[in-house]
């Protein structure tokens, strides 16, 4: 099923020139649809056109290091009556 939804996506025609970032499409969206086009025989163009519907953008990077320190755990065995 992966490799079926791949080749789908890899064949899309997809163009955003407009916006701070490329993007590309949601594979678990795509995953869901391919498994619903098996099923329930929908038609390829609207497989397609959801996927279309469904692009994420590819963003770098964080721009902050992660906090990696965890927080104190609270102790219940100290309480106040």
């Amino acid at each position: 099923l992966y490799n079926f939804t791949t080749t789908i996506t890899q064949h899309l025609r997809y163009k955003r020139d407009r916006g701070k970032y490329q993007y590309k499409p949601n594979m678990t969206n795509a995953l869901q649809m391919c498994k619903d086009y098996l099923r329930n025989a929908k038609t390829p163009n609207d497989v397609e056109g959801h996927i279309l519907m469904e692009m994420t953008p590819i963003r770098d990077g964080r721009s902050f290091k992660r906090d990696k320190s965890r927080h104190q755990s609270v102790f219940t065995t100290f309480r106040h009556n």
